[in-house]
């Protein structure tokens, strides 16, 4: 992640963050939207479910990484801060459960 600021030492610790969950989410998509069985562009998760592919695994820690989001927003006007759970975040969640509820059921119908 380093190349992203070559130049700015600190925007480079500040963007990392920022630069962990972009990963995060990008791998949540692959992990639910892939077209082949094959790993495209070297990334692993962006492949069909397999017995012996880490989808599982990832869902797995995704679903508890979703369930520790907050969201922090100030109320300028109450001066009180507000710390919410987004819907989106909530569904990622729904999301994650239903595929793995499915996966299974696939499997024994020979998936």
């Amino acid at each position: 992640l380093n190349f992203l600021a070559p130049s700015n030492p600190d925007l480079g610790s500040n963007a990392l963050g920022t630069a962990a969950f972009c990963l995060f989410m990008d791998q949540c998509f692959d992990s639910v939207n892939a077209a082949t069985r094959n790993a495209m562009d070297g990334k692993i998760l962006r492949s069909a479910v397999t017995s012996s592919s880490s989808h599982i695994t990832f869902w797995n820690t995704a679903i508890e990484v979703f369930k520790s989001m907050r969201f922090v927003h100030l109320n300028k006007q109450t001066n009180i801060t507000e710390v919410s759970t987004p819907p989106c975040v909530k569904n990622w969640i729904v999301t994650l459960r239903g595929f793995k509820y499915v996966w299974p059921k696939l499997q024994k119908i020979g998936f």
